[in-house]
C-alpha cells in the first residue's frame, strides 16, 4: 500500500509536465493543420508550396502564436490543479495557514532577479566557448524561435503569459508535491533539474536550472506562488530588454571583462539570497 502511494505522489509529480508538454504538442499540430488547410484551400497545390517555402524560409514564423495559444490553454487548467491541490489533503499532509510576506519585501526579487539573469547568462556565454558547436548551434535555434514576432506580443507571451504558466507547472505542483515525497531542499533541486531538462538544449537548460533553484527558494521563502512569477517575469522581462539593447556587444566581447561582470553579478545574487533567508521569515498562523 505504501508503494503504491508514493507511486501517486510520484506520478502527480510528473503529469503536469507531460501534460504542459502534451498540450504545446497538441497546439503545434494544430495549428499546422489549419495552416495547411488554409492554403491549400485559398490555392490548392500552388498554395501548398507557398507555405512550404514560406516555412523553408523562415522556419520560426510561427512559433510566438503556439507558444500564445499553449499559454491561453495552459493557464486555466494548471491554476485550476494549483487551486485543488491547496483545498486539498492529497499532497498536503497538514493544512497550514501562513502569515503574509510585507509586500515591500517583495522588493527583494527584483533586483535578484536582475542580477541572476544578467550573472547567468554571461556563465552561459562563457560555457558556449568551451562546448561543442552541436550544443551552442540548439541553443542559438531556440533563441532565434524566442526572437521573432514583435516587442509587443514577445512581451505579452514570454514576460506575462509564460512565466505565470511555468511557475504553476514547475513550483506550484512539481516543487511543491515533491516537498510530501523529499526533503525541501532535494526537492529544488530535482524540481529545477527537471525544468531545466524540459528546456531541451544543455545551455539553456543549465541557464533554467539554475534560475529554476532560485525561483523554488523565493517560493519556499515567502510561502507565495507570486514570489517565482515576479522572479520570472523580471528576469524573462530584463533579458527581454538587454536582447533589445544589445547590451552584449562592446566591452563584453573582453573575455576577461565578462568573467569579472558575471562574478560581481553572482557575488550580489548571493548577498541578496542571504539578506532574504535572514530576513523573510514567515509565521505559521494556524495548522489543522
Amino acid at each position: 500500500m505504501e508503494e503504491y502511494r508514493t507511486g501517486r505522489k510520484v506520478w502527480g509529480v510528473l503529469y503536469p509536465i507531460l501534460l504542459h508538454f502534451m498540450i504545446q504538442i497538441a497546439v503545434s499540430f494544430t495549428v499546422v493543420f489549419v495552416l495547411v488547410f488554409a492554403f491549400y484551400f485559398k490555392s490548392g497545390i500552388e498554395g501548398l508550396n507557398e507555405y512550404m517555402a514560406s516555412i523553408d524560409n523562415n522556419p520560426n514564423k510561427y512559433v510566438m502564436h503556439i507558444s500564445f495559444i499553449s499559454a491561453v490553454i495552459s493557464l486555466p487548467i494548471f491554476y485550476s490543479l494549483f487551486r485543488r491541490d491547496i483545498k486539498k489533503t492529497t499532497y498536503y499532509n497538514n493544512k497550514i495557514r501562513y502569515e503574509q510576506v510585507p509586500q515591500y519585501k517583495f522588493i527583494y526579487i527584483f533586483p535578484l532577479a536582475v542580477c541572476a539573469c544578467m550573472g547567468f547568462s554571461s556563465l552561459i556565454s562563457v560555457a558556449a566557448l568551451y562546448l561543442p558547436e552541436s550544443f551552442t548551434n540548439s541553443y542559438n535555434q531556440v533563441s532565434d524561435a524566442l526572437s521573432t514576432g514583435g516587442i509587443f506580443i514577445r512581451i505579452l507571451i514570454l514576460v506575462l503569459l509564460v512565466p505565470i504558466v511555468e511557475e504553476l507547472v514547475f513550483r506550484g505542483l512539481v516543487y511543491k508535491r515533491l516537498t510530501m515525497i523529499v526533503h525541501e531542499n532535494v526537492a529544488v533541486i530535482v524540481s529545477s533539474l527537471l525544468f531545466g531538462v524540459y528546456h531541451g538544449n544543455v545551455l539553456q537548460g543549465l541557464y533554467a536550472f539554475i534560475l529554476g533553484c532560485l525561483m523554488a527558494f523565493v517560493y519556499q521563502k515567502y510561502k507565495s506562488i507570486w514570489a517565482p512569477v515576479i522572479f520570472h517575469m523580471t528576469a524573462n522581462g530584463w533579458s527581454l530588454y538587454m536582447e533589445e539593447l544589445d547590451t552584449n556587444s562592446g566591452f563584453m566581447d573582453s573575455i576577461s571583462a565578462l568573467w569579472a561582470f558575471m562574478t560581481v553579478q553572482i557575488v550580489i545574487v548571493i548577498l541578496i539570497c542571504i539578506i532574504i533567508e535572514k530576513t523573510v521569515v514567515v509565521k505559521v498562523l494556524s495548522q489543522e
